[in-house]
Parts: structure tokens; sequence; C-alpha cells
């Protein structure tokens, strides 16, 4: 399960990073051309990304954590000490 949860958060992260991309250039492209409910919404869109891929990369540590015997901060091999 491990393996399966590191691969979807890996693969949302990737995804995330692109539609960051495609809203970054829609941004602009709107801004220039005037269209400000356009834009705002692109804004709106990159403003959630961007707090999501912070609590991603966080998820993702965890797991990292996990898999080296770790466990919400503490060492899952020294619990019994």
């Amino acid at each position: 399960m491990h393996t399966d949860t590191t691969e979807l958060i890996d693969r949302t992260i990737a995804h995330l990073r692109t539609l960051q991309g495609v809203f970054a250039e829609d941004f602009n492209l709107c801004r220039r051309s005037g269209l400000s409910q356009e834009a705002r919404k692109c804004g709106d869109a990159l403003e959630a990304i961007s707090l999501l891929l912070p609590r991603l990369h966080v998820a993702r540590t965890a797991q990292d954590a996990d898999e080296d015997g770790f466990s919400y901060g503490r060492c899952s091999r020294c619990e019994g000490d």
C-alpha cells in the first residue's frame, strides 16, 4: 500500500505542477487581453494549487519517514524502550 500511496502523491504533484503552468499561461493571457474575470479565476486556481503543493510534499515526506521506520516522529524500533 505504501508504494501505491507514494506513487499517487508523486503523480498528483506532477499533475498539479503541469496544471499550475497552464493556469499561469492562461492568467497572463487573460490579463493582457483585458479579461479580468477569467484572469481572476485562473489566479484563484493558482492560489489553490500553491496551497496544495506544500501539503502534498509534507505527505510525501511522511511516507518516506514511515518507510524508514519512523512514525509520527517516533522510531517504531524504539517504541518498546
